[in-house]
């Protein structure tokens, strides 16, 4: 029972380091690009633990089973300013907005099952606005 346990403990938290890393990627890249960032979650549901620092809400999630960055910039629906309402976003570029949803797979490696590894790399050139996804494989003997 215990061994059950244990391995359903490091299942967890190896699935929650795999979601932090991924949602840091997002995170990081948007920070960068000047974007909004309402919120940091690893987890959904209700919040166990919450902390608002810079304007940011960091939070660990009740359900452990994902996470997610709010960036209201993202949202195809662009805000509009009105009475009462928040002032508007500052506009990003497409580039931007690309590489911040392309950012959560940057860096992962993604485990083939037979030794292979295929490994994401991502670049953006700031001067240029480009953004290269360059997919290097590597194969482990």
């Amino acid at each position: 029972m215990i061994v059950i346990l244990y391995t359903a403990f490091v299942v967890l938290f190896l699935f929650g380091m795999t979601v932090f890393v991924h949602e840091l990627g997002h995170f990081l890249v948007a920070r960068r690009a000047g974007m909004v960032i309402e919120t940091f979650s690893i987890g959904f549901g209700p919040a166990i633990w919450r902390r608002k620092i810079r304007n940011v809400t960091y939070k660990f999630g009740l359900i452990p089973f994902g996470g997610y960055v709010a960036l209201p910039q993202m949202d195809p629906s662009d805000r509009k300013s009105g009475e009462g309402e928040a002032p508007p976003l500052p506009r990003v570029a497409p580039a931007w907005r690309i590489a911040v949803a392309l950012a959560g797979a940057a860096g992962a490696e993604l485990d083939g099952g037979h030794g292979n590894r295929s490994w994401v790399y991502l670049q953006l050139d700031i001067l240029t606005g480009a953004v290269v996804v360059l997919p290097l494989l590597s194969c482990t003997v």
